[in-house]
């Protein structure tokens, strides 16, 4: 079974046609989804209410990015993606982490995870 860090930090990320290949600490590495990363961006909730502002479904061009990056030196780490729309989301290393430890796709570190799921009364 993976085991989980306790301070993450996204370290190096890579475009792909799928989606984002997103390091941490130098040890994990997982694909995340554009379509998961669109659909969580920060920017698409009303900062107070928490309610949904805008959707994926709404725009032909919300899964298309421009470029990503990280960036570093004001706090924890935080992974930059730029949409071609020229918005702008950035998440912060625990919380993608932590998404992507419950199950993303990813290149090998929670394989041995998802390998340990049993079917339901495998007991």
């Amino acid at each position: 079974m993976a085991t989980r860090l306790a301070d993450p930090e996204v370290t190096a990320v890579l475009r792909t046609t799928e989606g984002l290949e997103v390091e941490f600490s130098r040890t994990h590495t997982w694909l995340v989804p554009y379509l998961v990363l669109r659909d969580a961006c920060p920017s698409c909730f009303h900062p107070r209410s928490g309610n949904r502002v805008s959707s994926v479904a709404s725009s032909c061009h919300a899964l298309l990015v421009e470029d990503a990056g990280v960036i570093r030196g004001q706090g924890p780490n935080r992974l930059l993606v730029l949409w071609e729309d020229k918005t702008s989301s950035e998440f912060e290393s625990a919380w993608l982490y932590a998404k992507c430890f419950r199950g993303l796709p990813d290149s090998g570190a929670s394989q041995d995870a998802a390998d340990a799921k049993k079917p339901w009364g495998a007991e």
